[in-house]
């Protein structure tokens, strides 16, 4: 029962962050990068969970963030959907 809390208490954290906008798009790309390492590495609830959210991910093919420089800050959350596992699902 406590293993079970304990994931869906990450993959809530997970879904908050995927979903950060603006200035907090560091929170996006690490979460990609955890999201990424438990798809591989992780249970299948994790594959399960990625199939039930794939909207998000899906979403943040387009993420980006224009920082103070005029630099895309965001495109390299969007360049790791596309070179990860993610492209799978498309």
């Amino acid at each position: 029962m406590a293993r079970s809390t304990e994931f869906y208490e990450i993959m809530d954290m997970i879904d908050k962050r995927l979903n950060d906008k603006g200035k907090n798009w560091r929170h996006v790309l690490k979460a990609l990068k955890v999201l990424d390492y438990i798809l591989h590495e992780g249970s299948e609830l994790v594959v399960t969970w990625a199939r039930k959210n794939l909207f998000v991910i899906k979403t943040l093919r387009e993420f980006q963030h224009i920082d103070d420089d005029g630099r895309d800050v965001g495109q390299n959350g969007a360049q790791n959907i596309h070179t990860s596992g993610y492209t799978v699902w498309y």
